[in-house]
């Protein structure tokens, strides 16, 4: 008997898996896709406030150790380059951009640990 069904195990659905299950729901997730499957053309790119939710879930850590942050935004579109810092976000203003197969199980992980 579970309380929520999440349809999609990826990192949208890991990551409202895990906040509902670490509230007390009984949480069943569900994803067509293998585990840890690669996808080729999806790359994640994690800003700042998104650096300061992996860390207020306490799974910063295990992305750093996989994953380099940068702070410096880098975007070459030819004809036009746009470069800078961007504002900090509890006092981080990393920002990462791990592969679907680095991401993903990570928050899983973090749901099924709960």
């Amino acid at each position: 008997m579970h309380d929520i069904i999440v349809v999609g195990g990826r990192c949208a659905g890991a990551a409202v898996g895990m906040l509902l299950a670490r509230r007390g729901y009984r949480v069943l997730m569900i994803d067509k896709d293998p585990r840890n499957m690669e996808m080729n053309h999806s790359t994640h790119f994690v800003q700042a406030l998104g650096v300061a939710k992996l860390k207020q879930w306490g799974l910063l850590p295990e992305l750093e150790a996989a994953c380099p942050g940068f702070d410096i935004y880098d975007f070459d579109f030819g004809a036009v380059r746009i470069q800078g810092r961007p504002p900090a976000v509890d006092g981080d203003a990393r920002a990462f951009g791990p592969r679907r197969y680095v991401l993903d199980p990570i928050l899983v992980g973090a749901a099924e640990a709960v």
